[in-house]
């Protein structure tokens, strides 16, 4: 039966064999209320003092833990009746007590509708108790007066006379220094007499939505220019700084009223008056402008403006004149009035301009601008007698003799004149101001320019350089620059620089390019001139190149350049025996080692033994012992079958060139050639050789390396790959050697070996090669935006590194059809790759080749390489 009120389980049999503390050994005790049956045991109830004494540990134990179970559930169930007890209780407070911003949040909303001008009109939070309500803790006692009251007292008490005395709101000052400090060490850059309207506060009144920060600062404005206005009214910069403010703000009729207040404080500022005719409508600007001019009359920026309002050009011609009468000294008065005036009435008025101003430059140019021919040569000879060292005047005269007197000999005989008055006189010639006045008339007048130029610079190269980058940068006129490099390569013909400025000047046009060669034959000498041009005609202007190296030829000028670069044209068009041919005429010319290498090539290309020994004979007269000479004997000879005789040409010049890396290759080469079983090991033996005669020689170490991996010794190779990197310094080929190949699950981890092993050396052209080996690695690794970025840092560190040109080109080819700009990168690859000379690399050097003496031209190699590569 269940239960029914809290405690009627006391009223409930207990279970079977249940005996009361029999757990707690409290069975037994008798007390004086205790009459029951627990005076003694009943016959078959249980004894607990007979058990032994562990079984009773055992019984406390297991009591613990039930009364422990029990409590845990009851404190459980109390628990979650307490929780939800304090639940009601605190949404029963909530709705009698609610937070200050559940009680605004119908405001807020509507706020975030609310405008600009709404908001602006918000008054300031002054933080003061209601005047109205008493306070009972001020009863009865007294405060001091404020200074203020006391300062204000003492003003009105002060005799008025000629001289005001007045005094300091020290109240006022200290809230503009406090504010002053406080945006300075906010970081405001703005400064306090300038405040730039048309960039931030402008923006911010086209902004529909301003933010806490932007309506703070604007209120900081405002207030730091009405503390400057209440301390210091006599300056007008306080009064138009809070009415530009206000414009910005959209507040027009506050503007206004401002500048107008302003206006009356500060007369005597013409700023602050032409602020005011700017802020106001139309219709009332010519009135203000007028009580402006009656304050101030000697103010020429005021009479510009009456000018400018006015639409009338009889009327506007009468305030130019009347404004003469009061402020007869202001240039730029005098030449708005001369605009304004035609026929004699203009000629008179410029008359009158230069009596009264005759130290004006300006004056007397436009006077003699305006004139005729034989007018302005007597006014401008009359401005030379009073003004003999302005600049501006010569060139003037030099300007109109050209586009009047259309006699450009003469007008640059003014200049010379002019600078030989200046040398006279040891007056200083500024460059800069002649080369600017006669730049802005170069289409009407170039032979001014040119008699300038041709006078005046002084062509030492560090001058010329300079003034270059000057012309470059402040005009950016290829006209300008040609003329100053037409006229410096005939005073320094043989200053290679200023050939190249000239020929880069002259961009892509051929027949100026042309004209220039033609003038460098004549005048250059300098074989590195004629090496940079022949390789700049053979990059940019392939098809005059030609016939200029035969006109450079035919002069009999030119050295080894010329005639490699006429060679290399006619190889290009494979005709080998026309090129063999100009190789046979240059080593008459020239004692050229280059032209015989040459000359050997073409002639393994045609097969012909005997004009390969010919060419020997010629280079053993010249240098027995060129590496690049012997290398082609000992191949002779391997080709012969005559490897006694080969092994005496290595060995004996292995005895003076030790370090040649290609002479132990060729020795290598030469035993492996020969028949039998001991040829691997007589070559190991020569590499073993050069390895202990150059130990710090990563190539020697690569050629033994690659040598034991193609004879199968692999771990060989490993340990000498791993030995290399210890003993070289300059390890940047090996460390490429052991990223590519090592095993893929090992290669980011080798890796980054490498790149900590350079640290501190990555400007080192070495470190190309591990960056080359890394990129190679992300490239494979599917990251090919980032490759690409790897590659282009080989390339920076080592612009001749082909095979990177190589992967660059291969990674835009495959963006084709993906971007639309990939004609202009893939132009853009094989120009910049085409200005880069001396091209390395494996792959480079396996594609660049059309046959043993010619190469393909950049874009095949780049296109053979990539194919190459996939």
């Amino acid at each position: 039966m269940k239960p029914q009120g809290k405690y009627d389980f006391l009223n409930m049999e207990g279970p079977k064999g249940y005996i009361a503390g029999s757990l707690r050994e409290d069975t037994g005790f008798i007390t004086q209320n205790d009459i029951g049956p627990a005076r003694t045991l009943m016959v078959g109830e249980a004894n607990f003092d007979d058990e032994p004494e562990e079984e009773n540990g055992v019984n406390d134990e297991i009591a613990e833990k039930t009364y422990e179970i029990v409590e845990k559930r009851m404190e459980e169930r109390r628990k979650k009746r307490k929780e939800i007890r304090e639940k009601k209780e605190q949404e029963e407070y909530e709705k009698k007590h609610p937070t200050i911003s559940q009680q605004f949040a119908d405001i807020k909303d509507e706020i975030k509708k609310m405008s600009l001008e709404d908001w602006m009109k918000i008054p300031e939070a002054t933080g003061r108790r209601n005047q109205k309500v008493q306070n009972e803790f001020l009863e009865g006692r007294h405060m001091p007066l404020p200074d203020t009251v006391i300062v204000s007292n003492y003003n009105l008490n002060q005799i008025k006379g000629t001289i005001i005395p007045t005094q300091t709101d020290l109240i006022q000052l200290g809230n503009t220094r406090k504010k002053t400090l406080q945006l300075s060490l906010d970081g405001s850059k703005t400064s306090i007499s300038s405040v730039d309207v048309n960039g931030y506060l402008t923006e911010l009144g086209q902004n529909q939505e301003l933010t806490e920060n932007d309506v703070t600062q604007i209120k900081q404005y405002k207030f730091l220019f009405k503390s400057m206005r209440t301390t210091k009214p006599q300056l007008a910069v306080g009064w138009i700084q809070s009415a530009l403010i206000e414009e910005s703000l959209g507040h027009l009729s506050a503007a206004r009223k401002l500048i107008m207040e302003g206006t009356q404080k500060c007369p005597n500022s013409d700023e602050i008056w032409l602020q005011a005719i700017r802020l106001h409508p139309i219709e009332v600007r010519s009135d203000i402008c007028a009580s402006a001019i009656a304050v101030l009359p000697k103010k020429p920026s005021l009479w510009l403006e009456a000018i400018e309002l006015e639409k009338n050009i009889i009327e506007k011609r009468k305030i130019a004149h009347k404004g003469l009468e009061f402020v007869s000294n202001s240039i730029e008065l005098w030449k708005k009035t001369i605009e304004l005036e035609d026929g004699e009435i203009q000629k008179q008025t410029m008359k009158q301009a230069v009596e009264t101003l005759p130290q004006c430059v300006e004056l007397w140019i436009i006077f003699a601008e305006k004139e005729s021919y034989e007018n302005s040569k007597k006014i401008l000879n009359q401005s030379l007698k009073i003004l003999p060292k302005e600049p501006l005047i010569w060139i003037a005269a030099a300007r109109i003799e050209e586009i009047k007197g259309h006699n450009p000999e003469k007008a640059i005989g003014i200049i010379k004149k002019a600078l030989k008055y200046f040398d006279k006189e040891n007056l200083s010639i500024e460059k800069n101001i002649w080369i600017d006045e006669g730049v802005k008339y170069i289409n009407e007048a170039k032979a001014t320019l040119k008699g300038i130029i041709e006078y005046i610079i002084d062509y030492k190269e560090k001058d010329l350089i300079s003034f270059w980058k000057h012309i470059e940068q402040i005009y950016s006129n290829d006209e300008v620059t040609k003329m100053i490099y037409q006229h410096a390569v005939q005073v320094q013909p043989q200053n290679d620089e200023l050939w190249m400025e000239l020929i880069r000047v002259c961009g892509n046009d051929e027949k100026e390019i042309e004209v220039v060669f033609q003038h460098a034959i004549d005048v250059i000498d300098s074989e590195e001139i004629w090496k940079k041009f022949v390789e700049w005609c053979m990059k940019r202007t392939p098809s005059i190149a030609q016939s200029l190296l035969k006109k450079i030829i035919n002069k009999g000028k030119g050295g080894e350049s010329v005639w490699l670069g006429i060679i290399d044209l006619e190889l290009n068009e494979n005709h080998l025996l026309e090129a063999f041919n100009y190789v046979q005429q240059g080593i008459k010319t020239c004692k050229s080692i280059r032209l015989i290498k040459k000359g050997i090539k073409i002639a393994l290309s045609l097969k012909d033994e005997e004009k390969e020994n010919e060419m020997i004979l010629s280079g053993d007269s010249i240098d027995p012992q060129n590496v690049g000479l012997i290398l082609f004997k000992i191949k002779r000879e391997i080709r012969k079958q005559n490897f006694i005789n080969a092994r005496k040409i290595y060995e004996n010049a292995l005895k003076l060139n030790e370090t040649s890396v290609n002479l132990w290759d060729a020795a290598a080469q030469c035993e492996l050639h020969q028949p039998g079983s001991f040829s691997v090991s007589k070559a190991r033996t020569i590499y073993e050789r050069g390895k202990n005669k150059n130990p710090t020689s990563q190539d020697l170490w690569i050629s033994l390396i690659h040598f034991e991996r193609e004879n199968g010794n692999k771990k060989v190779s490993d340990s000498y790959l791993s030995e290399g990197i210890k003993v070289c310094k300059s390890n940047g080929k090996l460390w490429k050697e052991m990223i590519q190949t090592s095993p893929i699950n090992k290669k980011k981890t080798t890796c980054s070996d490498a790149l900590r092993a350079f640290e501190g050396r990555d400007k080192d052209v070495d470190y190309a090669n591990v960056v080359f080996a890394v990129a190679e690695f992300l490239y494979n690794s599917g990251k090919k935006e980032k490759a690409e970025e790897w590659f282009r840092k080989v390339i920076f560190i080592d612009p001749n590194y082909g095979d990177a040109w190589i992967w660059i080109y291969k990674i835009i080819y495959e963006k084709k059809g993906k971007i639309t700009d990939f004609e202009i990168k893939k132009k853009d690859c094989i120009e910049k790759c085409s200005l880069c000379e001396h091209k390395k690399g494996l792959i480079w050097s396996q594609v660049k080749r059309r046959n043993e003496c010619c190469q393909y031209s950049t874009e095949e190699i780049l296109e053979k390489g990539r194919l190459a590569i996939n």
